[in-house]
């Protein structure tokens, strides 16, 4: 799993596998319907602040598992995050202990 995150600031953006043999994108923020569609699913709303509106899991699964392999049997599995390649278009950096440690938040 790669995670982008903004240059100015390394607010978190999205999360993609690292190569593009599906094509999956978890958005970190939120994102207009009008330019991503409609919401498909929702995963780990356990550990959320606010209040999330929770999907049927099996239901969500399915759509999404469905989805990503009739994309990779008709070989539409590009998008913006990977080169022709099939790997991210900049370079991964790969956090520390130290740094993954200081990204962990408490959960009151």
């Amino acid at each position: 799993m790669v995670r982008y995150h903004s240059g100015c600031c390394g607010t978190p953006i999205a999360n993609v596998l690292e190569k593009k043999t599906l094509p999956f994108v978890g958005l970190c923020v939120p994102a207009p319907a009008e330019k991503c569609g409609p919401v498909r699913s929702r995963v780990n709303v356990d550990s959320t602040r606010g209040k999330v509106k929770e999907l049927k899991p099996e239901a969500a699964f399915l759509t999404v598992f469905g989805r990503a392999i009739g994309a990779v049997f008709s070989g539409k599995t590009s998008g913006p995050f990977h080169g022709e390649d099939g790997l991210p278009v900049v370079t991964p950096r790969v956090l520390t202990l130290a740094e993954r440690n200081a990204a962990r938040t408490p959960l009151d």
